[in-house]
């Protein structure tokens, strides 16, 4: 029987794709490993960490049932995702807490740090020890009051995971995804990375802390999807036609989203030149690696496109009017180019067609700590287990 158990839990895409490069090592290492998941997680888990024993849960377990969930699986130690979308994350991080079984977290973005940790008239449920990205996220921790013996620079094992696989996966997953779309090889791939404005049929807006809807229904950040991915659409297949060229925009959904607008827009913005196709299947970093060029508005997955040196483009045409900052993560780190309007629009257009190369983007300051994410995690994991004997 293994003497190191592990329980996790992970409820927002983003969270649960931060500690699965840590599961599937740690698994790999011989531990008894099982993840607990609700909603975006759940739906990842099949794909992305099939070999991992999994719970799927509702998001609003009572936390007695949470309690009573970790008291049947005894873990030695709780991972957890630290996402705002969700209830369970917190409920079992105090219900490790009420039982004593320390605790440790991974942060998977950089913005929101408090609110991670709070939910409405609820205490605090800070990690006994947090796995932080970089130098910029260790001190918004400490401001949003955790105590900085508690905090460790790990890096983002997901953001590693790309990097890695890509580095050994790009050309056998070129050929999968082309093949699978039928492209020639002349033909462009350039996959458009959607964000999750609207969660249900009834065209519920995302409102809320963190969010990217106001409470009465209009876009924060000046745009949505319905906006950008038409616009984009119109300037791809406009230059497309010009060069007398043909290329396929394959639209990833996030995994929060509901997608039958997207469905809609491909249907309506098709062209001869342009095909646009909803692609839910197989792994982003995936198509991130076939791709010519990746287009996106603020999610993460710019990040990624652009650390393994593809051609990132955030458009955010509307940004300027809606008096916010840049939320695109990619773009404040300098990774990625950032479109306001739509002559600029219809300018990266054109040498997305022409010129992509022109379009990689590095940035000239800094560097964030990419190799050894995991590693660094799992070490913060084993220190835990020791510190609370």
């Amino acid at each position: 029987m293994n003497s190191q158990v592990l329980s996790a839990a992970a409820s927002d895409a983003g969270g649960a794709r931060a500690i699965i490069p840590v599961l599937k090592e740690l698994h790999g290492r011989g531990w008894s490993v099982t993840a607990i998941f609700s909603g975006p997680a759940s739906k990842l888990q099949p794909e992305e960490c099939p070999e991992i024993q999994c719970i799927h849960i509702d998001d609003k377990l009572d936390p007695s049932e949470c309690r009573d969930l970790l008291k049947k699986l005894a873990p030695q130690i709780h991972l957890s995702a630290c996402g705002l979308y969700n209830q369970m994350e917190y409920s079992l991080r105090l219900a490790a807490r009420d039982l004593n079984i320390p605790t440790v977290g991974v942060l998977d973005a950089w913005h929101n740090y408090r609110e991670r940790f709070t939910r409405t008239d609820q205490p605090v449920s800070f990690p006994d020890h947090l796995c932080v990205i970089d130098e910029t996220s260790l001190t918004a921790m400490k401001a949003a009051g955790m105590d900085a013996s508690a905090i460790t620079i790990t890096g983002h094992p997901d953001l590693e995971e790309t990097v890695n696989q890509c580095r050994k996966m790009r050309e056998p997953w070129t050929h999968k995804i082309r093949h699978g779309l039928s492209l020639a090889d002349d033909e462009l791939l350039i996959t458009f990375l959607s964000d999750p404005f609207l969660f249900s049929s009834t065209h519920k807006p995302y409102t809320g802390v963190g969010a990217i809807m106001n409470d009465d229904g209009s876009p924060k950040f000046g745009y949505t999807t319905d906006t950008i991915l038409p616009a984009t659409c119109e300037d791809l297949s406009r230059e497309l036609a010009r060069k007398a060229r043909h290329a396929t925009l394959a639209v990833r959904p996030h995994p929060s989203e509901w997608i039958d607008p997207l469905h809609e827009i491909a249907s309506q913005y098709s062209s001869p030149h342009l095909d646009v196709v909803i692609c839910e299947q197989g792994q982003t970093r995936e198509w991130l690696a076939a791709s010519d060029a990746v287009l996106g508005m603020m999610t993460i997955a710019l990040l990624h496109a652009a650390l393994i040196h593809r051609p990132t483009i955030s458009v955010q045409i509307g940004l300027n009017e809606s008096g916010m900052n840049d939320p695109c993560l990619a773009s404040q780190l300098g990774y990625t180019r950032t479109v306001l309007d739509r002559a600029h629009l219809s300018h990266t257009c054109q040498k997305i067609i022409n010129a992509p190369e022109e379009l990689i983007t590095q940035p000239a300051n800094g560097r964030l700590p990419i190799e050894g994410s995991t590693k660094r995690a799992i070490n913060v994991i084993k220190s835990s287990m020791a510190q609370f004997g």
